[in-house]
């Protein structure tokens, strides 16, 4: 679980303390059979981050269309996590721009969307990657470790993982 955003405009008075975002990367099938059940008990709407091919192939351990839907329906967001989870840095311009796209129709084409949100998989960007995302995607997030301020830059959210690792007294 990682923190990242889906950017709502709220006047700065009414703000008191920060606000986090709740997202879960790859469409693990654990996130609807363990995670869903909670969120929904306590309120908290995430973005899910879907490998799309993935998805609509079936592929053990993670979810398909259909549970991908479920979640939608429930209420979470949906974004692109590209068609395949590949290096993005390591393509072809060609590549890329499909990967980019077509990761986006793919999800939309399976009433998923609107997929507003990206995240890079395996936190590998460069600035050739960002210039081809930034066309599709107005929130971005990479897997840089840090805090957002008011003033952060969409197309490059920052975030703070939390893993199966990760103890009560580091969160």
């Amino acid at each position: 679980m990682t923190r990242a955003f889906d950017v709502h405009e709220i006047p700065d008075a009414t703000l008191s303390s920060g606000i986090v975002s709740v997202t879960f990367d790859d469409g693990w099938q654990s996130s609807s059979d363990e995670a869903l059940p909670l969120l929904n008990k306590y309120h908290i709407r995430t973005t899910q981050y879907i490998i799309s091919q993935v998805a609509a192939h079936g592929v053990p351990e993670y979810m398909n269309v259909a549970t991908v839907q479920k979640l939608k329906q429930s209420g979470q967001e949906i974004g692109s996590h590209t068609l395949t989870h590949c290096n993005q840095t390591q393509l072809s311009p060609t590549d890329l721009q499909a990967n980019a796209t077509q990761s986006k129709q793919m999800l939309e084409q399976q009433q998923l969307g609107p997929i507003k949100s990206f995240a890079y998989p395996l936190g590998q960007y460069n600035a050739k990657t960002q210039a081809v995302y930034e066309k599709y995607y107005p929130l971005i997030r990479s897997s840089d470790f840090g805090y957002n301020d008011r003033y952060f830059d969409e197309t490059d959210i920052h975030s703070i993982g939390v893993l199966s690792t990760t103890s009560d007294a580091q969160f």
